[in-house]
């Protein structure tokens, strides 16, 4: 892991970033409401905080293997790292390019894991789904 926007101050402003130091602070939203509300009301198999180790830490889920391949658009800020010269697979290793959280439960929840979300104000959407082969893929990239 080495500094990659180097050329850059937290001052300066990017098209499409705004000012590089506001978009590297950005607070990450908080799930715990949504969370314990689908616990409750939902079956669920899993949950992951996308952090450091990004998908990775999907694979201490479950023995199984994730497909993800309906991710929302990359934040301008991971774009702009993306830039610099950092391989798709190891942005999605080491960032959570725009997923803080991710919900494994049966497809038929989907809509009930939707809603409680939306009652909090939380964007959501289906990334993807269990497969039979092990491991984590990011668009048919196995990044872990």
């Amino acid at each position: 892991r080495k500094a990659i926007l180097t050329k850059y101050s937290v001052k300066d402003k990017v098209k499409g970033v705004g000012t590089i130091g506001d978009a590297l602070l950005k607070p990450t939203e908080i799930y715990t409401k949504p969370v314990l509300e689908m616990v409750q009301k939902c079956k669920i198999h899993g949950l992951a905080h996308i952090t450091g180790g990004a998908f990775t830490k999907l694979l201490r889920l479950k023995t199984t293997g994730y497909e993800i391949d309906s991710l929302p658009k990359i934040p301008p800020i991971m774009g702009l790292v993306q830039e610099q010269g950092v391989k798709p697979e190891e942005m999605y290793k080491t960032f959570n390019m725009g997923v803080g959280f991710c919900v494994i439960a049966p497809e038929d929840q989907g809509a009930r894991i939707k809603s409680i979300f939306k009652k909090y104000k939380i964007s959501s959407q289906e990334v993807g789904r269990i497969v039979s082969k092990k491991g984590v893929f990011v668009n048919s990239i196995k990044i872990a």
